[in-house]
């Protein structure tokens, strides 16, 4: 608890740029609002951002805590990731990577049969030779 309460304003300083570091002693609960809509996330943020990696959707997301000292509003802004309402659970790389299951499944399944009549087919004509 201790380690955390050191470290934390430090690292809030680095994500909020030249602010001034957080005493997260003075300051009230965050009171959060979703600011924009769930976005779909581009290839290239899909390859960068971590928030986007687990559902293909990202939003921004706005804090306000209020300092119980000084009667003052510090914000916050941070990018979370989201489901859209109307939109598939499973992102486009999972239903890729379902459609390719199913199909090697399917391809292999097939494979097996033909190699089974082949090797059916082969054994009657060795049986057919031998008789002769």
């Amino acid at each position: 608890m201790i380690f955390y309460l050191f470290i934390l304003p430090f690292v809030s300083s680095l994500n909020q740029g030249s602010q001034v570091p957080l005493d997260i002693e003075n300051f009230s609960d965050p009171i959060c609002d979703k600011h924009s809509e769930c976005i779909s996330c581009s290839f290239e943020e899909l390859r960068t951002f971590d928030v986007c990696a687990y559902s293909g959707y990202y939003q921004t997301v706005f804090c306000t805590m209020r300092n119980t000292l000084a009667n003052s509003t510090q914000e916050i802004s941070y990018v979370s990731s989201c489901f859209p309402a109307k939109a598939s659970i499973l992102s486009s790389f999972s239903w890729f990577f379902i459609i390719s299951a199913i199909s090697a499944i399917f391809l292999v399944y097939n494979w097996r049969i033909l190699r089974n009549k082949k090797i059916e087919a082969q054994q009657a004509n060795l049986e057919n030779i031998i008789k002769a």
